[in-house]
């Protein structure tokens, strides 16, 4: 036997002020809005982007009883759920789309979450779950299950660091391209971001292959990886960078192997040293994905 929990409803105040909400700041596909004229309602359903089957109904208040429990369904208790890919990437957006977060992000043993109300005060945790998170990031293969090894997102101030280590170690910052696209920010619907790419602005690089890529990345231990600050209205294909914005992320280098499906195309790995760099980019040629290697050996 198979059930599913199909529509949940949302009482509302009016119908247009909630899509102007759930479609226009959440990013809710509107999936009907039907006129029903014997009751004198519509219809509406939205849904989160990508969801198959529960969506929400969003019902217009009709009775002054009714009308009470409008962004008070739960007294006052988390009501919902939204369940992310990509916790600041939605985090961001929303706040940039200005909605209101009553409580910062945290992170706890079951993933990212942070607390926001929707327009009507009705509660909402905005969470990627950690079981998730790990069976998209490593596909078929799983980490066993005694391993104690994981990804740990490294402070802003020692992310801020190595980023300027990497980018005094190995980037033109005074060239054209450096200052035009990636010093200069621009805006975007998810806040400030850059439009270019560092590795266009590496001073000495040599064309690697992936496979050179891979067995470079494994003979160092313990490795760090950080990604191009991209905007979600430019990267058409997912994923994007699933930590926080400008962070630096260390990890074993064989885990990263089986991390790599779930992060952006270009991504950016070197150690502690910083004497050496490979990474990836989104480029193709003759079927061949364009890698880097910086400082690397023969």
């Amino acid at each position: 036997m198979k059930q599913s929990l199909a529509l949940i409803s949302l009482v509302v105040r009016d119908y247009d002020e909630a899509l102007a909400f759930f479609v226009g700041k959440l990013g809710f596909v509107l999936v009907e809005d039907s006129l029903v004229p014997e009751q004198a309602k519509r219809w509406v359903v939205v849904a989160p982007p990508g969801a198959s089957e529960s969506r929400l109904l969003l019902a217009r208040a009709s009775t002054p009883e009714q009308q009470s429990r409008i962004g008070k369904q739960t007294g006052g208790r988390v009501f919902l759920f939204l369940h992310t890919d990509n916790f600041w990437r939605d985090y961001e957006t929303y706040r940039a789309r200005g909605v209101i977060f009553v409580r910062e992000p945290r992170e706890e043993p079951y993933g990212n979450v942070a607390l926001f109300q929707d327009l009507y005060g009705n509660l909402w945790d905005l969470v990627q779950p950690k079981p998730s998170a790990e069976s998209a990031m490593t596909t078929s293969s799983r980490a066993p299950a005694n391993s104690k090894r994981q990804v740990r997102i490294l402070p802003a101030n020692d992310s801020a660091d190595l980023r300027s280590a990497y980018l005094r170690a190995f980037v033109d910052t005074a060239c054209e391209h450096y200052q035009r696209y990636i010093a200069t920010k621009q805006q975007f619907s998810d806040g400030e971001h850059y439009t270019g790419y560092v590795w266009d602005c590496l001073r000495q690089s040599a064309r690697i292959t992936y496979e050179r890529f891979c067995r470079e990345v494994v003979r160092h231990p313990e490795i760090y990886v950080l990604a191009d600050d991209h905007s979600r209205d430019r990267v058409i294909t997912p994923p994007l960078w699933p930590y926080p914005p400008y962070s630096v992320i260390a990890l074993p280098s064989d885990l990263l192997l089986r991390l790599l499906p779930a992060l952006p195309e270009d991504v950016y790995v070197f150690d502690a040293s910083v004497r050496w760099t490979v990474g990836l980019t989104h480029e193709h040629d003759a079927r061949q994905r364009i890698c880097f290697g910086v400082g690397t050996e023969g």
